[in-house]
């Protein structure tokens, strides 16, 4: 039996990993974007959703974390670095598909503060919405797997590397599910 954690550690922890691994999500779902040959541009298209989805998640998440988190975990890097918007900047340069750079700059002014409880409800929401879309991903990442393996699909990412960002997503799926 685990131990119960307060409203407002709930409300930080939460917010905190949201804004880790929603990012890593968004990101994921950019990375099979950019894989994916024209004669499955419909993979892309999902692909480019499920980035969207995470991009709206992560803007709430970003908006509900202003003096929601700790200094620590706004200043470690897992967040955003100095180097995100300009990495962001350079991809959409060489890709042509569009990334939310506005959200980058909203996560770089994030101030840490104290965790408010009356957050609770609207973080627990977000926390279910974030699971949910996330198993939807580690489907269409176990997919593309499949198919790869399988030899009945080419992507330029490797199939390890596939493995990898599915694994990923479990995880969170089991660490936020708690």
């Amino acid at each position: 039996m685990g131990r119960k954690i307060s409203v407002t550690d709930f409300v930080r922890l939460s917010l905190e990993s949201n804004l880790f691994f929603l990012r890593i999500m968004k990101e994921h779902s950019l990375f099979l974007e950019a894989g994916f040959l024209p004669i499955d541009s419909d993979l892309a298209r999902q692909a480019d959703q499920f980035k969207e989805q995470f991009n709206a998640l992560l803007r709430e998440a970003v908006s509900l974390a202003n003096r929601n988190v700790s200094r620590v975990v706004l200043s470690s890097g897992e967040v955003v670095t100095d180097k995100t918007l300009r990495a962001e900047q350079k991809t959409i340069e060489l890709s042509g598909i569009p990334i939310d750079t506005e959200l980058t700059l909203d996560e770089l002014m994030l101030e840490p503060g104290a965790s408010d409880p009356s957050l609770e409800t609207a973080v627990a929401n977000l926390n279910q919405r974030a699971i949910a879309l996330t198993q939807e991903l580690i489907q269409f990442k176990t997919r593309i797997l499949n198919q790869m393996l399988s030899c009945t699909l080419f992507t330029f990412n490797y199939p390890l590397l596939i493995d990898h960002i599915r694994r990923e997503a479990l995880f969170f799926v089991e660490v936020h599910g708690k």
